[in-house]
């Protein structure tokens, strides 16, 4: 059993080295998202208001938690 997995794994590791590229780098989706953005107020007066200030008026943060964000922990 031990051996059967053993060249499972080494006959897909050989298979992924002789892959072939694409040749094109492949990119999701990217860029400045105007959905979150708030766009009647001017980026000189306040930056952080009109990157965000759309999604801010959207989104509420529950009761229970400081904030919303991939990084509290």
């Amino acid at each position: 059993m031990k051996t059967r997995a053993a060249l499972l794994i080494f006959a897909l590791c050989l298979a992924g080295a002789f892959a072939q590229p694409s040749g094109k780098p492949q990119y999701g989706a990217w860029g400045f998202d105007t959905d979150g953005a708030d766009l009647k107020t001017k980026p000189g007066d306040d930056f952080f208001r009109y990157a965000n200030g759309a999604w801010l008026d959207r989104v509420q943060i529950p009761a229970d938690k400081p904030v919303t964000a991939f990084a509290s922990r």
